[in-house]
């Protein structure tokens, strides 16, 4: 048996469905929760005592906030911008929207259709007729406090986690491609390390490729040895591999040649891993093979391998007349 669920009280032979009330003004005059939110949120981050709370002066708001980019329903900007005062509602709009964010430059979109943060739940999801606002801060940051190191300044954030798990974050924060991805596919496993957070360090690492078709390894052995969670590891696996086949298509070659990404060692690590774990995406591209023709025809070495494309690409190249 099936059935259908409303989101709205339905009755028989009434034809109006509502879905949301309010009072004249209850839109603009929500955004002063935004703000409360705001505010709680920059002090959590801080750690700062009440005396030192971005609440007691704008300035002190102003100092924290770089930016803002707003999510704003369409159908309450519609609402709101229509009639003979819509002008005058979209502009106490924007003068209570940069109210609240300290006179700072915001930009705001209007979907039809919301995702935003819920922090009781710690959860993304969507929602309708809604708002939210991803505020970029400038404090507290890494650089702020120039008399420790940047592993210092980490590590009071690693030393939240358990032991095991602080060990496995300085190996990806030290070692990144050359971590011991035996260990980390045990922690994986046992939830403690997620694979979008994998994903997110991937384009910050820096030999990406590596650190990817590592993960994509890690991934595709444990789909194999959990068969029960083999559809989510073998996803995972091959989120990396296209993560290396889009990377070495959208790289321009004079950004390959600069960043040292096609060493010697990921070449033979992209061939070996072609077959065993099937990711011919990368070895497939254009430009690895023209790389790879380079090294077996011209020079050993791939950055001179690399640079020998370019310059036979700029003498092929017309010259202006």
């Amino acid at each position: 048996s099936a059935y259908l669920k409303n989101f709205a009280s339905v009755e028989t032979g009434k034809t109006d469905v509502v879905l949301f009330k309010a009072r004249r003004g209850d839109l603009l005059h929500r955004l002063s929760k935004l703000k409360e939110q705001l505010v709680t949120q920059i002090d959590q981050a801080s750690g700062g005592s009440s005396l030192e709370s971005v609440a007691l002066s704008p300035d002190a708001l102003r100092a924290r906030v770089s930016g803002v980019l707003m999510v704003y329903c369409a159908g309450c900007f519609m609402a709101i911008s229509s009639g003979k005062d819509g002008a005058e509602q979209m502009r106490r709009l924007t003068v209570m929207l940069s109210n609240c964010f300290a006179g700072r430059p915001f930009m705001a979109y209007h979907p039809f259709g919301e995702q935003g943060f819920f922090p009781s739940k710690q959860v993304n999801g969507h929602s309708n007729l809604m708002f939210s606002a991803l505020v970029f801060s400038k404090d507290p940051a890494f650089e702020v406090d120039e008399t420790r190191s940047f592993a210092e300044m980490l590590s009071q954030i690693i030393n939240m986690y358990d032991e095991t798990e602080q060990a496995v974050l300085r190996q990806l924060l030290v070692k990144g491609e050359d971590a011991d991805f035996d260990l980390l596919s045990y922690i994986t496993r046992a939830g403690m390390v997620s694979p979008d957070l994998l994903k997110s360090i991937t384009p910050c690492s820096g030999r990406p490729l590596p650190f990817a078709l590592n993960s994509a390894q890690m991934f595709h052995m444990m789909a194999r040895k959990f068969p029960l969670k083999a559809k989510e590891y073998n996803a995972a696996s091959m989120w990396f591999k296209d993560f290396c086949r889009d990377f070495i298509n959208a790289a321009p070659l004079q950004l390959l040649a600069q960043s040292s990404c096609l060493q010697y060692s990921t070449l033979r690590m992209a061939v070996l891993l072609a077959m065993k774990i099937d990711s011919k995406g990368l070895v497939a591209s254009n430009h690895f093979q023209e790389v790879m023709e380079k090294v077996w025809n011209a020079s050993p070495d791939p950055d001179e391998a690399i640079q020998l494309l370019l310059t036979t690409r700029a003498a092929r190249a017309p010259t202006a007349r």
